[in-house]
C-alpha cells in the first residue's frame, strides 16, 4: 500500500512495472505509511509571505512576521525535525542535504513551504 503524501489517498500497487503518468505540472509524492504534518488545515492566504532562498547551504529568510509566530520545520518523512518561534531567519546547516517543509502559522494563518538544503 502506498500513500499520496499530498492527499492522503491510498493506492494499492500489485504491479511495480505499472507505469504512472502525470500531467504537465502534476506533482505525487508517495510514501509506504499515512504521513500526518499536523491536523489542522492550511488556510489559503492572499499574503506576501515568502522563504527565500529556497535552495540554500545554511539560512532561510522570511519576508512578513505575521506568519512567523511558529515555525516548524518537517522532513519529507514526516518527521518534525525543530520548531522556532517569532523569527525571520532561519539556520539549517546542522541538518543534512535534503528537501524539507517548512510550515509557517500566525494570526494570518498557516503556509507550507519546501526548502531544499545543499552542502
Amino acid at each position: 500500500m502506498w500513500y499520496n503524501v499530498l492527499t492522503g489517498e491510498q493506492r494499492f500497487v500489485g504491479n511495480v512495472n505499472e507505469p504512472i503518468v502525470l500531467q504537465p505540472g502534476q506533482l505525487l509524492i508517495f510514501a509506504d505509511r499515512p504521513i500526518n504534518f499536523s491536523s489542522n488545515v492550511d488556510v489559503p492566504l492572499n499574503d506576501e509571505t515568502a522563504i527565500f532562498p529556497t535552495l540554500t547551504r545554511d539560512k532561510v529568510y522570511l519576508t512578513n512576521s505575521g506568519l512567523s509566530r511558529n515555525i516548524e520545520l518537517f522532513s519529507m518523512q514526516g518527521h518534525r525535525m525543530s520548531s522556532w518561534s517569532e523569527t525571520q531567519e532561519i539556520d539549517l546547516s546542522a541538518y543534512p542535504e535534503g528537501v524539507y517543509l517548512l510550515r509557517l502559522a500566525g494570526e494570518a494563518g498557516t503556509k507550507t513551504i519546501k526548502v531544499i538544503r545543499r552542502n
